[in-house]
């Protein structure tokens, strides 16, 4: 396959901007507006990157199914790799999973039952409410084959 997979979704979006990327039980979310939310993750991302780690993981800890989405696609556009984590596990399996994948980011919603896995990560948490509106990052940040980096 040729090209990434960021640049495949962002074509996709280009050419389906109002057509339907996500649909759950009470929403849906098109493919411009998904492209947008994960541009903004990634500019968080971005800022959360140390700069002697530039492909360090990124944890998704989220009920959400757009969060989680989106946070991948961030991810993938900063050439990262991402650790989709199940809500459902025990917090200190999760708090393990972070820490023995070197997760220096983690995107993760205000649920109240993650907190203890945030209150002890050591890497950066971005949340929904911390993302920026109508920020978007350079072109040239992906690398040439981040599908590779995914784990």
């Amino acid at each position: 396959l040729c090209g990434s997979v960021w640049r495949r979704f962002e074509r996709l979006a280009e050419q389906c901007a109002e057509g339907p990327a996500l649909i759950d039980e009470d929403r849906s979310v098109s493919y411009g507006e998904l492209q947008q939310l994960a541009e903004r993750y990634a500019v968080l991302l971005r800022a959360a990157t140390p700069a002697s780690q530039p492909r360090s993981p990124v944890g998704l800890l989220t009920d959400d199914c757009l969060q989680r989405t989106a946070g991948m696609l961030a991810a993938l556009r900063c050439g990262r790799p991402f650790l989709p984590l199940d809500p459902s596990a025990p917090m200190g399996r999760l708090q393990l999973m972070l820490r023995d994948s070197g997760c220096t980011a983690l995107i993760s919603d205000q649920s109240p039952r993650f907190q203890s896995v945030i209150d002890g990560f050591d890497g950066d948490v971005v949340r929904e409410s911390e993302v920026p509106q109508a920020q978007t990052l350079p072109n040239r940040i992906v690398p040439q084959d981040s599908t590779s980096h995914i784990f």
